[in-house]
């Protein structure tokens, strides 16, 4: 798997400093977040799966309307994107016995006092809402998550090994417009565009074979609650 250190060394042999003179790690790191950014945003237009993830909220309590407190920084669903579905079970009971909650809808039905289920989903303005239930429940969401941020040189570009061209050829293309090399910019930036394609028709094919899904590292646990992630 591809670090932020081994993508600079990459990009920096591109464009003409295998040395690593200039183009270092530190000064990389001002060019990879959008790079990955880019790159997280033109395979989500290809509508692969390769963002998915299924996160299951023990005991969630009875009566939460939100799922913002788990949406909130450095909490399981910080980096949800779109959520796809919601099921439901008692906690304790086993997996059998998962029950799909209906969503997203427009609002979720106004239940009065509610029962020991989650009835129904939705998602506004960023935010799922749900419908009452009077007991604590285990929740799984299935949904897009966006990948954690380069924030150090070691930090890793958990996609498949398959973008990794792709990444540092779009690196190289930023370090040109950086340095005003339009030579590097149009070089560069072609080859990423090359690679995305490569790697678009790549992940449609896994995608096709329903066999696997390009994933990120496991989040941990926190605050709010245990988390399980499953792929």
């Amino acid at each position: 798997m591809l670090s932020v250190a081994d993508a600079a060394q990459r990009a920096a042999a591109k464009v003409d400093d295998p040395e690593m003179t200039y183009v270092d790690v530190e000064y990389v790191m001002g060019f990879v977040q959008d790079v990955y950014d880019w790159l997280f945003g033109k395979l989500r237009l290809t509508n692969n799966q390769f963002d998915e993830e299924v996160i299951v909220l023990p005991g969630v309590i009875a009566g939460l309307p939100t799922l913002d407190g788990y949406q909130a920084t450095g909490n399981p669903l910080a980096g949800m994107v779109l959520p796809k579905t919601i099921r439901w079970k008692l906690p304790g009971q086993s997996i059998q016995y998962w029950r799909k909650a209906d969503g997203p809808l427009d609002y979720p039905r106004d239940l009065n006092p509610g029962g020991a289920f989650l009835d129904s989903w939705a998602w506004i303005r960023y935010s799922v809402k749900l419908a009452n239930f009077v007991t604590a429940l285990d929740l799984e969401i299935t949904g897009d998550f966006a990948f954690d941020p380069l924030t150090d040189p070691d930090a890793q570009i958990t996609m498949t090994q398959l973008a990794n061209r792709t990444f540092t050829c779009k690196l190289a293309s930023e370090i040109g417009k950086a340095r005003g090399n339009d030579k590097w910019v149009k070089t560069y930036g072609d080859d990423a565009d090359e690679a995305l394609d490569d790697l678009s028709i790549a992940l449609s094919k896994e995608n096709q074979k329903k066999t696997h899904r390009v994933g990120r590292m496991s989040r941990k646990g926190n605050a709010v609650g245990n988390t399980t992630i499953t792929r």
